[in-house]
């Protein structure tokens, strides 16, 4: 029955159709993958997200960081010359 509805398909393309189908089917398959590192769908989604989203507050945080690198917040105390302006 597959093989009638693919034989259908195949009749309905024209022979540029036909070509690209033939050569896709031959170095995927019938049935090519659509995950990425074994996950797909919702998953892949989030991993996207999270992946983006990491590097986005990451830039923030070092762009915040290279502008005041001697605030208490990072850890450093501040440094004498910081505390001479107040």
């Amino acid at each position: 029955q597959q093989q009638a509805q693919q034989q259908e398909e195949m009749e309905e393309v024209d022979e540029y159709e036909k070509e690209y189908i033939d050569y896709f089917r031959k170095v995927y398959g019938d049935n090519p993958r659509s995950d990425f590192f074994g996950i797909d769908g919702c998953a892949l989604f989030c991993l996207i997200y999270i992946v983006i989203a990491g590097v986005v507050l990451s830039l923030l945080y070092f762009s915040v960081y290279a502008r005041t690198r001697h605030l208490p917040l990072w850890g450093h105390p501040p440094s004498p010359s910081s505390l001479a302006g107040k």
